[in-house]
C-alpha cells in the first residue's frame, strides 16, 4: 500500500483482499454508465441501504450488514471511462477500504466487471483465509446483481 493510501485509512494496512467478477449480457458503455449513477447501487447492491452523492468524487454510503451499519465516505480516485473506476474510502469512515472496478468487453455485447477490493480488516492476514468463503457467499448476490442490471437496461 502507497503511502496516500495509508494517509487515507488512517495509517492502517489493507489486510485483508477479495478479488470476483461476473458478466452482464449488456454493453460495456451502458453497464459502466448505469453503475457509475451510485445513487442507483442500492438497487443492485442488498447491503447497501443508501447512497448520497455530494459532488462528481465524492458519495456517503450506508451498508448494513447482518450484525452492524456502517458509513463510508467514499471518494473516486481514478476514473476511465468505460474501462475503470477506482474508488476509496476516506479517514473517518467506519469502513477502510479501496475498490477497483474493471469494464471490459466480452463476446460481443456483454461486459465482464472485474472487482478489486482491498480492506481493513482487524483480524489482519488471517482474514485472507476466508477468502473462499467470502466467494462462495457471493454468488447469490452475484446471481441478483446480474439479473437485476440487466432488467433495467
Amino acid at each position: 500500500m502507497d503511502n496516500k493510501s495509508r494517509a487515507v485509512t488512517g495509517g492502517k494496512p489493507l489486510n485483508a483482499h477479495i478479488t470476483t467478477s461476473l458478466t452482464v449480457q449488456k454493453p460495456r458503455d451502458k453497464v459502466y454508465e448505469l453503475l457509475r449513477k451510485f445513487d442507483n447501487m442500492p438497487k443492485y447492491v442488498n447491503s447497501l441501504t443508501h447512497v448520497r452523492v455530494l459532488d462528481a468524487k465524492v458519495s456517503e454510503w450506508d451498508v448494513q450488514t447482518a450484525k452492524n451499519n456502517y458509513k463510508a465516505t467514499v471518494m473516486i480516485i481514478e476514473e476511465k471511462p468505460g474501462q475503470l473506476i477506482k474508488l476509496q474510502a476516506y479517514l473517518g469512515s467506519d469502513f477502510k477500504g479501496e475498490c477497483t472496478l474493471t469494464f471490459t468487453d466480452v463476446d460481443g455485447d456483454s461486459t465482464k466487471i472485474n472487482a478489486d477490493v482491498h480492506y481493513h480488516n482487524p483480524l489482519g492476514g488471517v482474514a485472507n483465509l476466508f477468502g473462499p468463503l467470502v466467494e462462495s457467499k457471493l454468488k447469490e448476490p452475484k446471481r441478483k446483481f446480474v439479473a437485476a442490471i440487466e432488467a433495467d437496461m
